[in-house]
């Protein structure tokens, strides 16, 4: 995965968003390619094998997805490759612009989801032998937010400045007094030397003041100094530096219209600062809004991800992520499903991408012409970029328009169009490993083939292979696919005998025989009942991490926005990990103050002073 000009990271990504949006919109199509942490697909099937059992193939395509949901979702995407194709007029040529995103969530407030790096040892070392560069992906990736969590951090920050605006900043402040007893030597000399650094600063010409980061604690004091002998001259902020230490910007003003500025211009800097992490999932706002057909390789997983990290989380239901993705994506072709079903698959061997990449170069095939556009390089050979997610974008769309070509030229219809021949295989997504069912339709039901013929059989975990073939002997050849040490589905190669497995096998005592039909129904009120079972009664069931004290008032156990009833604004050590002796002697000043109310709020600051 060697890096080329067409690489993007977050120091030059607002700058390339106006190129990306007008290759976007030029394109007569887009592919795309995730490289991601782990795929947990792989990971089901790997257990299955190490356990001595085969894949399981009777997964219905609900099964499948809530699997992929649960399972695969935790990781992250950490590269998007993203080709664009724009067919010339009169041509056959087709211009090509390639991005490759590095891509790496970061929080951009404590109201903004602190996203897990979930991986996977074999994903890694997987991506580590095809030269992945995560120095980069973790030092300059771009960050993302899907539109759920930019609405709700969008919110939140709106909600703080509405009540910043309404506060009473004298009522919010705490008696000088009690922070001012007590004080300790180091922090009596902070303080006097403070008080001769904001006198010059008064006094000089400058308009602002950067202090030193300081801990909760000794910021509330400068407040308090400030409020009480500058009220009206100096207005107090609290910023975060690049080190994550957070430390007061002192501003001079002189009228009331001066505070509400750079309250406008924080507001308007803390907007930006969200957009800013919004990030790469602009590119994929822009693929929505273009509707431009997508073209992928086996991009179930990808699907999901682009769903999941960029725009909205995945919902339960199944058939509510078929309406959600199609809406979000309207037209999507999987090369891999052109690739495995009819006519195309009687002259394709393997639907690999670097084997089908192969495939398309040779007849009957005819590979496209490629211009690559401006400032844009050219890709060599496949043993120097492939699993580099542009590069097998690139590979993606090459196949594609190979493929399309072919059936135009079988065809008795003369059209541009290029949906016209490709209609069997709209939005339709390859599922590996599901018997008979070879994708999943976005656009219609799903095909549902008759499955009569199968079974769920529960026996002793002593069995093995030969013990159910023994015991379907009579009734001719069947496949067996393993569920657990004690249970696995039996399908029936000559499919008429199924009537008589159930009259023969269903007093069978050494073991229990259900039809198909009558496991899934089971399995379907099971889970109906485990969901009611799960659902909170009191406080117990819930996380404890998130549960409150009796004297919450009844707030929600998920509240963030609440009174501080002490000076300390956070635990800094287990927040921040950047504890030291001053924080020490605030938990001593703390327990010696009794002159604050139990239930007064000091003062706030940009963000909540306690983070759970």
């Amino acid at each position: 995965m060697s890096s080329c000009s067409n690489s993007s990271f977050s120091s030059d990504f607002k700058e390339s968003l106006p190129l990306i949006s007008q290759a976007i919109q030029d394109a007569s199509f887009v592919s795309i390619d995730c490289e991601m942490t782990g795929d947990s697909l792989l990971t089901s099937f790997l257990c299955l094998i190490q356990s001595g059992f085969e894949s399981h193939w009777m997964d219905t395509p609900e099964d499948r997805y809530n699997k992929l949901r649960q399972g695969a979702m935790p990781f992250n995407v950490i590269q998007f490759g993203l080709c664009t194709f724009n067919k010339k007029e009169d041509s056959k040529q087709y211009s090509v612009h390639a991005f490759n995103f590095y891509i790496f969530p970061r929080p951009v407030n404590s109201d903004a989801t602190d996203v897990r790096f979930t991986c996977q040892s074999s994903s890694i070392d997987f991506l580590i032998n095809h030269n992945f560069d995560f120095n980069k992906c973790f030092k300059e990736g771009i960050s993302y937010m899907n539109c759920d969590e930019e609405l709700h951090v969008t919110k939140k920050l709106e909600q703080r400045h509405a009540e910043a605006a309404a506060r009473d900043a004298q009522r919010l402040l705490s008696p000088s007094r009690s922070l001012h007893n007590d004080l300790k030597p180091g922090q009596k000399q902070y303080m006097q030397d403070l008080r001769i650094k904001i006198t010059n600063f008064v006094k000089s010409s400058n308009e602002s003041l950067s202090l030193d980061p300081a801990n909760a604690f000794l910021r509330k004091l400068t407040y308090n100094l400030l409020h009480g002998k500058y009220p009206n001259q100096i207005h107090v902020q609290t910023k975060t530096n690049e080190k994550h230490q957070q430390y007061l910007l002192l501003q001079k003003i002189s009228s009331k219209t001066d505070v509400e500025n750079i309250e406008k211009m924080r507001r308007n800097s803390q907007l930006g600062e969200v957009q800013d992490a919004v990030g790469f999932a602009k590119v994929i706002q822009l693929l929505r809004e273009s509707e431009k057909l997508i073209i992928g390789h086996n991009m179930l997983l990808d699907l999901l991800h682009m769903v999941d990290k960029f725009c909205a989380v995945l919902p339960q239901s199944y058939e509510e992520f078929k309406l959600l993705a199609s809406s979000v994506f309207p037209q999507i072709i999987d090369t891999k499903v052109m690739a495995t079903l009819p006519p195309l698959n009687d002259i394709i061997s393997s639907s690999n991408l670097s084997d089908l990449l192969s495939t398309v170069k040779e007849s009957p095939f005819s590979s496209p012409e490629i211009e690559w556009a401006d400032n844009m390089d050219a890709y060599g050979s496949a043993s120097s970029h492939e699993h580099e997610a542009a590069y097998d974008a690139f590979s993606t769309g090459v196949c594609f328009i190979s493929m399309a070509q072919y059936l135009a030229s079988k065809s008795a219809e003369n059209t541009d169009d290029i949906l016209a021949h490709l209609k069997p295989f709209l939005n339709k997504v390859n599922v590996m490993r599901m018997q008979d069912i070879p994708f999943i339709n976005l656009d219609a039901p799903d095909l549902t083939p008759c499955k009569n013929h199968v079974f769920h059989v529960t026996f002793p975990s002593e069995w093995k292979s030969n013990d159910l073939y023994q015991l379907f002997f009579p009734y001719g050849g069947v496949q067996i696919s393993w569920v657990d040490g004690t249970s696995a589905f039996v399908s029936l190669v000559k499919k008429d005998q199924a009537s008589e497995v159930l009259k023969n096998l269903a007093s069978c005592t050494t073991c229990r025989v259900l039809k198909y039909s009558e496991y899934k129904a089971a399995i379907s009120d099971s889970a109906a009942q485990a969901s009611k079972r799960k659902m909170p009664s009191s406080d117990v069931d819930l996380p404890k991490k998130r549960r409150k004290s009796s004297d919450n008032n009844g707030t929600s156990p998920f509240n963030t926005e609440r009174s501080i009833p002490t000076i300390i604004e956070e635990d800094e050590e287990e927040n921040r990990g950047t504890a030291g002796d001053q924080d020490k002697e605030v938990e001593e000043i703390v327990e010696n103050s009794d002159a604050q109310p139990k239930d007064a709020k000091l003062f706030e600051e940009n963000d909540s002073w306690e983070q759970e």
